[in-house]
């Protein structure tokens, strides 16, 4: 199949498919007579394990490690990036339950005062800050 009807199975870009080629994270497609890249399910296939790799958060090295058929994988090394993503993970999390509890305070401070018809001046408003980043 074509590189458009690649594409349109896998949900990566044409732009994309090319560019993990010269990664090295494809092999180089068989091209037509034309010149037309010529891709087989099995490349379908490692286009969307690619994918899959990048929305976990792996970047291009670590699914090169992860994915080269021609090196012997080490295990502990897979389970390493495993366990460090996981760490990532729930470190961003943290960081996002804090925002979420940031926004919800802002937001409660904002309707009690609007809802008496007042607005907030510039030191409650500085106040404010401060005492949400904390």
């Amino acid at each position: 199949m074509k590189i458009k009807q690649a594409s349109q199975l896998t949900g990566v870009p044409a732009s994309t498919i090319r560019y993990h080629e010269q990664q090295g994270l494809l092999p180089k497609a068989n091209r037509k007579i034309n010149g037309y890249r010529e891709y087989n399910e099995q490349d379908i296939e490692k286009i969307k394990l690619i994918k899959y790799c990048q929305s976990l958060g792996f970047n291009i090295k670590e699914i090169s490690a992860l994915i080269d058929d021609e090196q012997p994988k080490d295990h502990n090394v897979i389970l390493a990036n495993l366990d460090r993503k996981q760490t990532e993970i729930k470190e961003v999390l943290q960081q996002m339950t804090v925002k979420l509890s940031q926004i919800k305070k802002l937001q409660s401070v904002l309707s009690k005062s609007w809802s008496v018809g007042e607005c907030l001046n510039q030191q409650q408003i500085k106040d404010l800050i401060e005492n949400t980043e904390a």
